[in-house]
């Protein structure tokens, strides 16, 4: 016969149960709903710099089993270095692990289906870190400014990349989106400015806003043929940025999408363009010559600002003197 546990959220009163010596600054909390700040983690009078998260454990009597970790946890603990979470464990919470800057590994099981929204923001210190395989979304700035992030791989399972996940992680070498995500969200790699070599999902459609802004190491990107518009400033200051193949699908290139892609020397606009926003172009000082299909019926102003030739194959009225001043 099974047993029966009861199930719980770490939080405060587990770490208690567990044998832990603990207490928080909730004042920004309570007044201003910051997270709560774990300024104090002992275990025997001990500092713990490591910890095993346990799935059961036993407390007077009752059996607890641990499904979740919970919102704010472990925020701001500074002295924590390692982290292993049992199986079991299926979701680690919101700022769960927020502000940890000492943290430098952290094992996750494939138990873990959610991981929620800046659950490891500003873990400046962690190196690395393997997804659980059932993963199904990157939550918005999961991993936000966790500036010592080589590379993540990540699993068949991901759709969906959201809003900042990876925005800020400096140390980014390399990146791919398998092919099961569908959808990636505005800044999800903006400042990661040693990103040289990605690898885009071919069933995305869109790149949205800012989505890879200030990669300032990236030298190439094919963009997936399925894709039918690039969002607002999505490449710009992309300043090594020197080839890019826009497919034949797109027919948006939003405001600012390569501005200031200072070394960007080849572009060909394919003949399903019919909009291309302010400053599209603006600052891309290595491109000598752009060709303009007829199909383009929108040019923003300063589109192509201090582009020495160019060519433009429509008609005179969606140009006008503003785009190319």
């Amino acid at each position: 016969m099974e047993e029966n546990y009861i199930e719980v959220e770490l939080d405060e009163t587990v770490l208690k149960q567990l044998g832990y010596d603990i207490s928080y600054d909730d004042e920004d909390y309570k007044w201003f709903g910051r997270p709560k700040r774990l300024i104090y983690f002992k275990k025997n009078g001990q500092d713990i710099n490591s910890i095993d998260i346990p799935f059961t454990y036993e407390y007077n009597g009752k059996k607890y089993k641990i499904t979740q970790i919970g919102t704010d946890a472990f925020a701001y603990n500074t002295a924590l270095t390692s982290v292993t979470i049992t199986d079991g464990v299926t979701k680690i919470g919101q700022a769960a692990f927020r502000d940890c800057t000492s943290l430098r590994t952290v094992i996750i099981p494939d138990s873990v289906t959610e991981i929620v929204c800046g659950a490891f923001v500003n873990c400046e210190s962690l190196t690395s870190i393997i997804l659980p395989k059932n993963i199904t979304k990157i939550d918005k700035s999961t991993f936000v400014g966790c500036k010592s992030l080589t590379n993540v791989k990540l699993p068949n399972s991901v759709t969906l990349i959201d809003d900042g996940a990876f925005a800020y992680c400096f140390s980014f070498t390399n990146i791919t989106i398998p092919d099961s995500v569908t959808r990636i969200e505005e800044h999800v790699f903006s400042n990661c400015s040693s990103l040289k070599n990605l690898k885009i999902s071919n069933n995305i459609t869109k790149i949205p806003a800012s989505a890879f802004y200030y990669c300032k190491s990236l030298t190439s990107v094919e963009i997936p043929d399925g894709v039918t518009e690039i969002g607002d400033s999505a490449f710009e200051n992309c300043s090594s940025l020197t080839s890019i193949t826009i497919p034949n699908r797109v027919i948006k290139i939003g405001k600012e999408a390569f501005k200031d892609c200072s070394s960007l020397t080849n572009l060909t606009i394919p003949n399903s363009v019919t909009f291309i926003g302010e400053e599209a172009f603006s600052g891309c000082s290595s491109l000598t010559n752009v060709i303009i299909p007829n199909t383009v019926t929108h040019i923003g102003e300063n589109a192509f600002k201090n582009i020495p030739h160019i060519e433009y194959h429509g008609s005179a009225v969606p140009w006008g003197a503003k785009s190319i001043n």
